[in-house]
């Protein structure tokens, strides 16, 4: 097996080459994916950031505090279950291709309904024990979007791990960029229009579901009876149990950090949270959707270049890496009054919790790559392991009796670092594994 730089690898990715074969052993059509699946990923993101901001300037700080605690706490469970879309991404192939002597398999429409209706029942049912606490009026005016959006959003994790699993990289692309552009103006209407809070929860899980049904047909088409799923339903579930738990671990480190915040900081004044998460939220995210939204891409490419995966690994690491030094010069440059300008008002109070807050999203976005290493090889233990004792850590170092910047200061910059050592342990143990046994 030849040696190819990092670089190589990269400009491989970005044209395309190694990519999945379709059945008749042709490259998929898409000449560019990754700049494909950037620009969807661009485009949702600033669908996104508007919506953070038309919600901070509509409602208010303590209002856009309730706002943004269920767009959290849906987009964690959401994201959890995008473990499902990390796992059909790695197990999806089309039929053509898999095995003769292949065990029947499961059928991946069959089991995402079903996850989907057991957990749809379970999140309305379990409401009542936390949605007081954190919302308030009447829970059920959260549950039955938040257990629906839950519901429909595994659908949509499954579809899109079928598509990455077979490369349909154009419709994936009109599924990122459809669903950030029909949320942006749902949820702009809805706040133009003076709508309440809870009808504002609609507006944030209907997008998903919406964007399915405009492109059903060419869905149908292109995934009924050509696609085969590598693992019976046994493996298949073992195997969901596990990236899910990673990805509701990475939840608590990005979506849903608000959420344990605000569960770990009672008594703080509301305003002070609402313009603190609005901070979390705008600084952070660049690199960390944009690495999030193409993980499953990078099982796919770390799947498909098992000889050369760890080049592909720290070429990618170190473009992140060398994203984020830039990026945290800029912070700590420009950083106070472009919130400032953005928020309407002084939020900043402190330009080095900015520089931390886009470092630390640098950190979170190598943890997602390397996780996406590990779950391409099948390590999918190790892969949940490192985000779960990332998760547990962002926890405990929020309960500590420090000030409140402090416990964000240490949650958001300790916890991904402890990830990303047990992840690198996790890799080297098995490279020397593989060794061992030539």
């Amino acid at each position: 097996m030849r040696n190819i730089s990092p670089g190589r690898q990269l400009l491989q990715l970005r044209t395309g080459q190694g990519m999945p074969k379709t059945a008749t052993g042709m490259s998929a059509p898409a000449r560019n994916p990754l700049g494909l699946l950037l620009g969807a990923t661009v485009i949702s993101g600033l669908a996104g950031y508007v919506v953070t901001w038309l919600a901070f300037r509509f409602l208010g700080s303590a209002p856009y505090e309730q706002f943004a605690v269920f767009w959290s706490a849906f987009f964690l469970l959401a994201g959890a279950f995008s473990g499902v879309q990390q796992e059909y991404s790695r197990a999806t192939s089309t039929r053509a291709l898999m095995p003769k002597s292949q065990p029947k398999s499961a059928r991946a429409g069959l089991f995402a309904l079903a996850t989907a209706l057991v957990i749809m029942l379970v999140a309305f049912g379990s409401s009542p024990a936390w949605m007081p606490v954190v919302f308030q009026g009447p829970w059920v005016l959260w549950a039955m979007p938040f257990a629906l959006g839950i519901a429909a959003s595994i659908v949509m994790s499954a579809t899109a791990g079928s598509l990455y699993g077979i490369g349909s990289w154009k419709i994936i692309a009109a599924l990122i960029a459809g669903e950030g552009i029909l949320r942006l103006a749902f949820i702009g209407l809805g706040l133009g229009a003076g709508w309440p809070l809870s009808v504002l929860a609609w507006l944030v899980v209907i997008p998903g579901p919406v964007s399915l049904v405009l492109l059903s047909r060419v869905l149908v088409r292109r995934l009924r009876g050509t696609t085969q799923l590598d693992v019976t339903y046994a493996g298949l579930s073992w195997n969901v149990s596990r990236t899910v738990l990673a990805s509701f671990a990475t939840g608590v480190l990005v979506s849903g950090f608000p959420v344990v915040l605000g569960a770990t900081s009672h008594g703080e004044p509301a305003t002070t949270l609402g313009d603190l998460i609005f901070m979390i939220t705008l600084t952070r995210a660049p690199l960390i959707v944009t690495v999030m939204a193409l993980q499953s891409f990078l099982v796919v490419q770390f799947r498909n270049r098992r000889h050369a995966a760890t080049r592909l690994l720290l070429g990618i690491s170190g473009t992140i890496g060398g994203v984020t030094v830039v990026a945290s010069l800029l912070a700590f440059l420009v950083g106070a009054p472009v919130l400032d300008l953005v928020a309407g008002r002084v939020v900043v109070q402190d330009i080095w919790l900015v520089v931390l807050l886009v470092a630390s999203s640098g950190i979170v976005a190598i943890l997602q790559v390397t996780g996406a290493y590990l779950l391409a090889d099948s390590h999918h233990a190790a892969y949940s392991t490192g985000l779960a004792v990332a998760a547990a850590a962002t926890v405990g170092l929020l309960l500590t009796p420090l000030d409140l910047i402090a416990r964000v200061e240490l949650s958001l910059i300790v916890a991904p670092l402890i990830g990303l050592v047990t992840h690198a342990a996790f890799g080297l143990y098995f490279r020397l594994s593989r060794r061992q046994t030539r």
